[in-house]
């Protein structure tokens, strides 16, 4: 059942909040926590909102448990204890919550809300195996789950109907999925194109473009000054939420110490200069959401001037997860452009070698590019771009590889590769 199912069909989703008084710390975030709640539309019931003077807190407890449309779990250790030891105001909570699991009543019911410690230490054994939400950062990607969760809007995108490409795409190779085109171009609204020309053209700017490249554009398709409210929060934005790519590079590249604050953007530059490797990158992130980054293609000697089809996976996934995490900050509206050119690379080829030698290569002969330039890109909501980023990051990629010519893919293994590096 579903919490849709519990509402009684009324509009206002009542819930209680299970809890113990760990520390006065403790209680101020539960107070605070259920102020937010009741702010998005959710009758948090609360001991110390609710419980008036003169009343039993037993009674309350019981009254509100079984009342309430779902029960918030505030998980921690020191109420997992009293919770299992049936001590105190948790404790009796927790005799009456695993009354109703064992009868059932209170099936989907009951969700935890993990505050402090891990789930092993702080989840109470009677709810063991029932998912929840960790609010132990403050997440706003989970605190907003846990909302949609209570209103009960599904997280599962609709089912679509069979794309009229499908009959005419490139097949994967190991599952029959299919390529989608790109979507039809928009105009670039003026104003981005504006901002893209106060760009400066720095000595790493020309160092890049003097060899082969990518130049990566992500923004809004409607132009707004102040996506981001400050510059400032651009610059936060860039420092809490770089993409870490597993035992390769962070996506964007920068040092902190290097980082360059203009009136509508803030900039980074970054380059290693080593016997094995080699890379450049330039990018700039303005206020009005517009991210646009010029990236060397990565110079290894074993290589030549060949390009890995890994380096092609790992900066398409960093970049789209990048612009996942400006979708979650409610970025792009009504949705996202992300484009990408791989320039200077008429001639070159793809490789992926597998074995220490380079002796064998999952890319088949004869994969170059005939093209100077190579381009794919993608229009995407917000939406679309935080369920969807992976899926939506190899397609890029498969587009990618097919323009140098190699149509048999091993996509399990690209696939595989993708989650080694980023995780599920």
């Amino acid at each position: 059942m579903r919490s849709s199912d519990l509402h009684n069909k009324t509009d206002i989703v009542r819930v209680f909040i299970s809890y113990s008084w760990d520390s006065e710390d403790h209680k101020k975030w539960v107070f605070e926590f259920a102020k937010q709640l009741r702010t998005n539309g959710i009758d948090a019931v609360l001991d110390r909102m609710h419980l008036g003077l003169g009343a039993r807190s037993p009674e309350f407890m019981e009254r509100s448990i079984r009342e309430n449309n779902r029960v918030l779990v505030i998980c921690t250790e020191k109420y997992k204890d009293r919770f299992d030891k049936r001590k105190g105001g948790a404790g009796y909570e927790g005799h009456i919550i695993t009354g109703e699991i064992v009868s059932e009543v209170g099936k989907d019911k009951f969700i935890p809300v993990l505050r402090q410690g891990d789930w092993e230490d702080s989840l109470p054994t009677a709810l063991l195996g029932v998912t929840g939400v960790d609010l132990r950062t403050d997440s706003p990607s989970e605190l907003r789950k846990l909302i949609e969760d209570l209103h009960g809007i599904s997280s599962i995108p609709p089912v679509g109907p069979r794309p009229a490409w499908l009959e005419r795409g490139r097949l994967f190779e190991s599952r029959g999925a299919a390529v989608s085109p790109s979507s039809s171009p928009e105009p670039d609204p003026r104003e981005f194109l504006e901002q893209l020309k106060r760009l400066p053209e720095t000595d790493l700017l020309r160092k890049i473009w003097s060899k082969p490249y990518w130049r990566i554009w992500i923004r809004p398709t409607e132009f707004k000054p102040a996506r981001f409210q400050s510059v400032d929060q651009c610059r936060q934005f860039i420092l809490a939420d770089e993409v870490v790519v597993h035992g390769w590079f962070a996506y964007p590249s920068f040092s902190v110490e290097t980082l360059q604050t203009a009136k509508e953007s803030v900039s980074g530059e970054n380059e290693l200069a080593g016997r094995q490797l080699s890379r450049a990158e330039r990018w700039t992130l303005f206020q009005s959401g517009q991210f646009v980054q010029n990236r060397g293609v990565d110079e290894i000697p074993q290589l030549g001037d060949r390009i890995h089809v890994l380096e092609i996976l790992d900066v398409v996934t960093a970049a789209v997860e990048f612009a996942s995490r400006m979708a979650g900050r409610r970025v792009f509206s009504p949705r996202a452009r992300i484009s990408f050119e791989l320039r200077g690379i008429a001639g070159r080829s793809l490789t992926w070698p597998r074995d220490l030698l380079g002796d064998t290569d999952a890319v088949g002969r004869n994969c170059w590019s005939q093209e100077d330039v190579i381009k794919v890109e993608r229009y995407a909501s917000s939406d679309e771009l935080e369920t969807q980023k992976r899926g939506l990051a190899l397609q890029l990629a498969v587009e990618i590889y097919t323009k140098f010519g190699w149509t048999e893919l091993p996509v399990q293994l690209l696939e595989i590769e993708q989650k080694k590096r980023f995780g599920d």
